[in-house]
């Protein structure tokens, strides 16, 4: 016989394993707040940014932005709802009968209403049907 004693595996330590785990989520969790801050700095809250543009914008500079996908008697982009939304902001209100979506925004000089195919008929593709002072 041998004087050696014999060689058991390692058990595994539960409390490291448990650790390693709650420093991997703090990790993870500390990355995620920092994009979201710098997304946030960098203007990607849509919401605020969007709606507070539109009201310092005038009738004629909104309508001048929206030509390019409302121009009658002439080319059109074709977009989708939440493209347009992303460039234009979210409506004041809305409200949508008999197959067409009114949406209001405001704008510092008054309301502008625009006239839309309703978008859950429009398979989400803007389809503007007119553009009118409120």
């Amino acid at each position: 016989m041998s004087d050696t004693p014999a060689s058991t595996p390692e058990t595994p330590n539960p409390q490291a394993s448990t650790s390693n785990k709650g420093i991997g989520c703090l990790g993870i969790i500390i990355l995620l707040c920092v994009i979201g801050w710098i997304a946030d700095m960098a203007g990607c809250n849509s919401t605020t940014t969007q709606d507070s543009g539109s009201k310092q914008m005038s009738k004629a500079q909104w309508r001048e932005k929206v030509r390019p996908y409302w121009n009658p008697g002439g080319g059109i982009k074709v977009t989708t709802i939440a493209n347009f939304k992303a460039l234009m902001g979210e409506p004041s209100s809305t409200q949508t009968a008999d197959g067409i979506a009114d949406w209001y925004y405001t704008c510092s000089d008054g309301t502008i209403q625009l006239e839309l195919v309703d978008p859950g008929m429009s398979g989400g593709q803007l389809l503007i049907r007119a553009i009118n002072d409120f």
